[in-house]
């Protein structure tokens, strides 16, 4: 019986040799960085099998906004939403956009937000700079916060940004609007999606295209299933990519070979 298996995948990697022969191809990993200025999340992509459940998770929301935008920024918030059966909230820490500086009387003001574990949602953590009189503010590139997940489970968790914002200052009888009913803001993703940049985490096997915890001959038929498909296709299935180099091809089977029999328990 393994006598045959072997024969058959080996038939199918000639197979797939000698059409990719026929044909050709491109590979090109084109890079994610959503449209300037944006907010994204670093590292936009994990593939790491390390990430055992119960260990922890960090990402960094990140935004590359600077001066040459337009104006300094005052104040940001952002919400997340991830898989709960992959990912849990753990805790949100301020980054270094918007904080207290040694010596400087700018007060930066930080809430973390709320986790929801059962629905997969961080809602509106968010920072400001208070002020009498003198308005502060800063610019980028920075961080915007920091987000620990503990890994709860084996597969694929994006981590999707929605309605971020980063404000500049807005007046308003002397005071500062909060940063969701700003007059203006510099980055507006529910407006202009394609300002935000989202983050993908999977910690399954390298080569495990159907996540069933081994690699095998399944996820080969899975690879084969989606041949020749790239992001840009309908029927696209980013787990099948399992190299992750943006097309599902024959280094797909090439990785799947280079881990077989790969388990975990």
């Amino acid at each position: 019986m393994n006598e045959k298996k072997t024969v058959s995948i080996t038939m199918l990697l000639l197979l797939v040799f000698s059409a990719l022969s026929l044909l050709g191809f491109n590979v090109a990993r084109v890079s994610a960085d959503p449209e300037s200025p944006y907010i994204m999340v670093r590292p936009e992509t994990t593939l790491n099998s390390a990430y055992t459940v119960g260990s922890n998770y960090t990402i960094s929301v990140y935004t590359n906004y600077n001066i040459t935008f337009g104006n300094d920024a005052w104040a940001w918030q952002f919400q997340l939403a991830f898989n709960p059966s992959i990912l849990e909230g753990l805790e949100v820490r301020n980054g270094d956009l918007i904080v207290n500086k040694t010596g400087s009387p700018r007060i930066a003001r930080f809430s973390p937000g709320t986790f929801n574990n059962t629905k997969g949602e961080l809602s509106l953590p968010r920072a400001f700079f208070e002020h009498v009189g003198t308005k502060y503010t800063t610019t980028g590139p920075g961080i915007l916060a920091n987000v620990t997940f503990r890994v709860k489970g084996y597969g694929f968790s994006y981590v999707y940004i929605s309605d971020a914002v980063v404000d500049p200052p807005a007046i308003l009888n002397g005071y500062n609007m909060p940063a969701e009913g700003g007059y203006y803001e510099i980055i507006n993703g529910m407006l202009y999606p394609e300002q935000l940049g989202h983050g993908y985490f999977r910690n399954g096997l390298t080569g495990d295209a159907n996540l069933d915890k081994t690699v095998n001959v399944f996820d080969i038929l899975a690879v084969k299933s989606r041949w020749g498909r790239t992001p840009d296709s309908p029927d696209w299935i980013r787990e099948y990519d399992v190299n992750d180099d943006g097309a599902i091809n024959v280094f797909d089977i090439l990785t799947v070979k280079a881990n077989w029999g790969q388990t975990i328990p």
